[in-house]
């Protein structure tokens, strides 16, 4: 099962990703997004967004400078 990424600006879209999992830095840590986890807003720290396969290994890695994240449940 695999999740969308879209990385943007309110000007352009730079990143849209099928994943099936996304680990987000946060300010105490990381925060891991799964398939049909509960809606969620964030604020990033800055550090590396990373794409885990379903082996948990990381395939392509983002970073972020202090941004926001949030995650929709759309059925």
């Amino acid at each position: 099962m695999t999740i969308s990424l879209t990385i943007c600006l309110p000007d352009n879209v730079y990143v849209t990703e099928q994943t099936d999992k996304v680990v987000l830095p946060v300010a105490n840590g990381n925060f891991t997004v799964i398939k049909d986890r509960a809606p969620t807003i964030l604020l990033l720290s800055t550090g590396l967004v990373q794409c885990l396969d379903e082996k948990n290994e990381i395939g392509k890695q983002y970073f972020v400078n202090n941004a926001t994240a949030s995650s929709l449940v759309i059925t």
